[in-house]
């Protein structure tokens, strides 16, 4: 698979798009969203993996702070097509220095059980906290993964332990999708 894995450092990294009252997420309308392996909440942290068949899905994603993005998230794709991977994070503590400190560890296994992606402590959210610490932020990784001939058919398994290290918390997420034969 050529280039599934591509670090984009987005300007959208710290653009703000919806509150997460106490950590713990909601719908647009404000009712809690039910946990799953792919997003979850601790001590007041969010952490959600979303992957999306969404081409426009920055455009998305940058949208003024009041509204609410609402991406496709797939479960399959078939051989020539491309999915991204997509982290969001929410309520990232800042340290005494107003800077977040989060990073990454990053898994994706083949249907074989041999990696395709092993990074460990990648940049996630580093920096000076603009905007209130409870805001959603998307994360500086972005996975793209386009299904090349030479790709197995089968599920890929994707997985990522967040650190927010001015917390001392990891959080992990986990998520995965079938390539297909057309």
């Amino acid at each position: 698979m050529r280039s599934i894995f591509t670090l984009s450092l987005l300007l959208a990294a710290t653009i703000t798009t919806a509150q997460v009252p106490s950590g713990v997420w909601r719908s647009p309308e404000g009712t809690v969203v039910a946990e799953s392996k792919a997003r979850r909440s601790v001590d007041g942290f969010g952490v959600w993996l979303v992957v999306t068949s969404d081409k426009d899905w920055e455009s998305k994603w940058n949208t003024p702070s009041w509204v609410t993005p609402k991406f496709t998230e797939a479960s399959n794709i078939k051989r020539g097509g491309s999915l991204t991977i997509l982290i969001f994070v929410a309520n990232a503590k800042p340290g005494r220095d107003n800077n977040l400190n989060v990073l990454c560890d990053l898994k994706i296994t083949r249907p074989d059980g041999s990696l395709s992606v092993n990074e460990a402590n990648a940049r996630c959210l580093v920096g000076a906290l603009r905007g209130q610490a409870s805001n959603v932020r998307l994360s500086e990784p972005v996975i793209r993964f386009n299904a090349d001939p030479g790709d197995l058919a089968g599920t890929w398994r994707v997985e990522v332990n967040i650190k927010d290290i001015n917390r001392g918390l990891v959080v992990p997420v986990e998520t995965a999708f079938e390539l297909v034969e057309k």
